[in-house]
C-alpha cells in the first residue's frame, strides 16, 4: 500500500495508575479504517482493527484524537499518500482534535463527515485531471500538426513542434521521427489510455499514457500496449500539455541543427552560383544541386563540407523550367563564421577533369572517397533530388512553375 489513514485515539478514563509511579500510563487504541468512508464509525471500530499501544506521554494523547498519515516511500519530496491517491497529498496533514472538547460540543461526528468530504472532493479533482490528460492525447502530434493544437499546449511545446514541422517540408525523410509520435506508417489509429498519474506540484503533473493501436472498425491491429510519458503544465488556470516523451527538446536541437546547416547550404548556394553559374549558357534562372557527402570541423573552427555540387541554368517558357546547360564541381568546401557570426567560404578544392578526375577525388575526399562514388553514381536519387531542390528554389523566390525538363528528359512536375 502507498499509505494508509492511521487513527489513535485516546478517550478519557482509560489512565490507570501503577503503584510506584509518579504518573499515569496511559493506553490509546489503534485504528487502521478500511477506507474514509469508515472514520464515522470510529468509536464503533472493530476489534482486529485496533491495537492498545502504550503511551507514556498523558499531555500528548490524553483525551485526544490524532490523524497520521504515513508518508509515500517512493516519493521523496513532500508527498504524502491518502488511501492509495497521491492527489490527497496536498491535503493531508497532521490534525488534532481535542476529544473531550468535541465531545462537549457534539461535534464530533460531524468533523469526521467534513474531513471525509473534503478528501473525496479531492479524488473528484483528480479524476478530472486525468480526463483532462486523456482529452489532450487527441492533440498529441501524429502525421499532423493539429490547427487547434495551440490551445491544448503550453506556447513553448507548439512553437517548437509548429516550427519543425515547418522546417521538415523541406526534407521530411530527414525528420521522420517528427510525424510517428505514436503511431508509425501501418494504417492504423491510436487509442489511449491514462494508466497513471503523477502530481508533482499545484501546477505541474505528468500522466503515463497507454496507446494500443487499432483498425478503422476499432478492432486491435495487435495486443502491444505502448507506454508514453504526457507532462501537463498548469497555464492561467488551464491544464495544457507541456511535452509528451520528452520531443519538445528533440524539436528544439531538430531546429537548431537545421537552422545552422541551411545557413551553410545557402552559403555553398550562393558560392556556386557566383563562381560557376557565369560559366555556362545564360538562362533565365541559376540553380544549384547540393548533395552533402560527409561534413567535419577542422581544429582551427573550420568547417569542412565535402559533396556532389553541379550547377544549373533554366529557360521558362509559360510553367515550364527548360534546363539549357549545367555541370559538375564536386570537391571540398572550407567555412569560417564571419564578423557577423555567419559561414562563408574561404576555400574550395574543387575534383580535377579528365585523367586527374580520380586522382584528385581521392586526393580530396580522402576517407569519404567511396561514399562520394556511391552518390555521384546514384542518377535515380539525384534526379529526384534535383526536381526537389528546384521546387524548394522556386518556392523561396516566389517563382511560378509547375514542371521541370532536365537536358535529354521528359518534363517533371515540380511537387
Amino acid at each position: 500500500m502507498a499509505g494508509e489513514i492511521i487513527v489513535y485515539s485516546c478517550p478519557r478514563g482509560n489512565s490507570k495508575r501503577k503503584s510506584g509511579m509518579g504518573r499515569p500510563s496511559v493506553f490509546c487504541q489503534k485504528y487502521i479504517p478500511d477506507s474514509l468512508s469508515a472514520l464515522p464509525l470510529l468509536a464503533k471500530a472493530p476489534d482486529n482493527h485496533q491495537e492498545r499501544i502504550p503511551c507514556h506521554n498523558e499531555a500528548a494523547c490524553y483525551g485526544s484524537l490524532f490523524f497520521l498519515c504515513r508518508t509515500d516511500k517512493q516519493d521523496n519530496k513532500k508527498a504524502l499518500s491518502l488511501a492509495n491517491n497521491n492527489y490527497f497529498a496536498y491535503f493531508c496533514t497532521l490534525i488534532r482534535i481535542n476529544t473531550h472538547i468535541l465531545m462537549k460540543t457534539r461535534h464530533i461526528l460531524f468533523a469526521l463527515i467534513g474531513i471525509a468530504l473534503c478528501l473525496c472532493s479531492c479524488g473528484d479533482s483528480r479524476q478530472k485531471l486525468e480526463k483532462r490528460a486523456l482529452e489532450l492525447c487527441r492533440y498529441i502530434p501524429d502525421h499532423e500538426l493539429l490547427a487547434d493544437a495551440r490551445h491544448y499546449m503550453t506556447p513553448e511545446l507548439y512553437n517548437a513542434i509548429a516550427e519543425a514541422f515547418e522546417l521538415a517540408q523541406d526534407d521530411p525523410m530527414e525528420a521522420e521521427w517528427l510525424y510517428y509520435f505514436v503511431t508509425g506508417n501501418g494504417g492504423t489509429t491510436p487509442k489511449f489510455k491514462v494508466s497513471s498519474l503523477d502530481i508533482v506540484d499545484e501546477k505541474h503533473a505528468v500522466a503515463y499514457i497507454l496507446v494500443r493501436q487499432v483498425w478503422e472498425d476499432s478492432s486491435p491491429a495487435n495486443d502491444d500496449e505502448d507506454t508514453h510519458i504526457m507532462e501537463m503544465e498548469k497555464v492561467n488556470g488551464e491544464w495544457l500539455m507541456s511535452d509528451f516523451d520528452h520531443r519538445k527538446e528533440q524539436c528544439i536541437t531538430y531546429i537548431e541543427n537545421t537552422m545552422r546547416e541551411q545557413a551553410v547550404v545557402n552559403t555553398i548556394s550562393d558560392y556556386l552560383i557566383n563562381h560557376f553559374g557565369e560559366q555556362y549558357l545564360k538562362g533565365d534562372i541559376c540553380i544549384p544541386y547540393i548533395r552533402i557527402v560527409a561534413t567535419e570541423e577542422s581544429e582551427n573552427d573550420e568547417a569542412l563540407v565535402w559533396g556532389d555540387y553541379r550547377v544549373f541554368r533554366y529557360t521558362q517558357q509559360a510553367d515550364t523550367l527548360f534546363c539549357v546547360s549545367g555541370g559538375a564541381h564536386p570537391g571540398l568546401m572550407h567555412l569560417c563564421l564571419n564578423q557577423d557570426d555567419e559561414p562563408e567560404v574561404t576555400a574550395f578544392d574543387a575534383v580535377e577533369d579528365g585523367s586527374r578526375y580520380l586522382p584528385s577525388a581521392k586526393t580530396i575526399f580522402q576517407q569519404h572517397f567511396n561514399n562520394f562514388q556511391n552518390i555521384a553514381s546514384d542518377h535515380q536519387t539525384r534526379e529526384w533530388m534535383i526536381i526537389d531542390q528546384v521546387g524548394n528554389y522556386l518556392r523561396k523566390h516566389d517563382i511560378k512553375a509547375r514542371y521541370i525538363k532536365q537536358y535529354g528528359q521528359e518534363p517533371v512536375e515540380i511537387d
